[in-house]
């Protein structure tokens, strides 16, 4: 039964769907996140820009941050899972190809999860090594 689904949620599968948007952030292709969404989910990078809604939107942004990315490397660590909210602390490396500059990404994310096990409300607080990102844009950056 759907509605059963999210009780089933526990840490170890909210660590699993970490390791999928991490693989899917490693491999620069954003399509590989969409699975990761509701359709009609809504992705807050930072607390201040406006929500991306909906999934084809998220993936849509994920590519334009893509775009200026190379060799990205995403660690993260479950802080606490209570369904349907799963708290986890992040931390992505990568490197402009424009410069070879590498940027550091350091934040908290909370996902909340659907019936469906997958993430319908997803917000990130982030700090960056990057001073000229620092203020939400480091992933289109």
């Amino acid at each position: 039964m759907a509605s059963d689904r999210i009780h089933a949620l526990n840490a170890a599968i909210f660590e699993d769907r970490l390791e999928q948007y991490a693989a899917a952030w490693a491999s620069l292709d954003a399509d590989r996140a969409g699975p990761f969404f509701t359709a009609d989910a809504m992705c807050h990078w930072t607390p201040f820009d406006a929500p991306i809604k909906g999934r084809a939107a998220i993936v849509s942004a994920w590519g334009e941050a893509f775009a200026n990315q190379a060799e990205p490397r995403m660690t993260s660590t479950v802080l606490t899972f209570a369904p349907p909210l799963g708290i986890a602390r992040w931390a992505t490396t990568f490197r402009r190809p424009a410069t070879g500059e590498e940027v550091s990404l350091d934040g908290v994310l909370v996902a909340e999860f659907g019936n469906s096990g997958q993430c319908r409300l997803f917000r990130e607080w982030w700090h960056t090594s990057d001073p000229e990102y620092a203020g939400g844009a480091a992933r289109s950056g």
